[in-house]
């Protein structure tokens, strides 16, 4: 696993978020933020409360890391991979395999 930032509250669940500079940190509400700068729609979203779930249920899962991908009020149809829209900051399908091969690379 890479390094993780801990900065906050020593107490705070072991849950960080992959930023959009590729970086770890806490995860706080809302992880989104900074992903896409023109999603308007970033907000409250089930990442957090599925990880703090899965923490509540088995409290030695260990560190629970999310790497956040989504555009707020997409469908499925604009994650395709040949998904031409120009209405987005960038393809969101080559977006999220980027982000995931970041995150690869920091295990």
């Amino acid at each position: 696993m890479g390094r993780r930032v801990t900065i906050g509250l020593p107490n705070q669940d072991p849950i960080f978020r992959l930023d959009c500079t590729l970086s770890w940190f806490m995860a706080k509400e809302p992880i989104h933020t900074g992903i896409y700068p023109r999603d308007k729609l970033a907000g409250i979203r089930p990442g957090m409360p599925f990880a703090k779930r899965i923490l509540e249920l088995e409290p030695s899962f260990g560190t629970i890391d999310l790497v956040p991908c989504a555009f707020g009020g997409t469908s499925m149809d604009d994650w395709s991979h040949n998904y031409t829209q120009r209405n987005f900051p960038s393809n969101l399908y080559w977006n999220l395999i980027f982000r995931t091969k970041a995150y690869e690379r920091t295990e």
